[in-house]
Formats: C-alpha cells, sequence, structure tokens
C-alpha cells in the first residue's frame, strides 16, 4: 500500500509541476524563441513534453531567472 501511495502523490507532483510551472515559462520562453529564430521555431503545433516544448519552457525559465535578478537589483 504505501507503493500505490508513493506513486500517487509522485504522478500529482508531476501534474502539479506540469501545470504550474510548464506553461508560465513556455508562455515566457515563445516570444524569445520566436523573434530570434525569425518565426520558425517553435511550430504552431505544441506536443506535449516534446523536445520543442522542452527547450521554449527552458528559455522561459531563464527569462525569468534574469527578471527575477534584474528586480533584486544583481546588475547594478
Amino acid at each position: 500500500m504505501p507503493h500505490i501511495l508513493a506513486l500517487f502523490l509522485r504522478l500529482l507532483g508531476s501534474l502539479l509541476a506540469a501545470l504550474l510551472l510548464g506553461r508560465p515559462f513556455f508562455v515566457l520562453g515563445w516570444p524569445l524563441v520566436k523573434l530570434t529564430t525569425l518565426g520558425r521555431y517553435p511550430n504552431a503545433a505544441r506536443d506535449s513534453h516534446s523536445r520543442q516544448e522542452i527547450y521554449v519552457e527552458c528559455v522561459g525559465l531563464a527569462v525569468a531567472a534574469v527578471a527575477m535578478m534584474a528586480a533584486l537589483g544583481q546588475f547594478g
């Protein structure tokens, strides 16, 4: 029984992380990636957990980190 509970909690945590972190970082990263690749990347179709989606989310994470550092006065 503890193994089933642990599996359920891991699944729930994964879903919450994908919903709470994945979408905002995708929204932050999408315009920057689209601009720097002159509109070629990412494709209009968004596949769940595809390599493209993960790359765009990583760019969004970097944008959020730099914005947070700027807001906290790390650059000057």
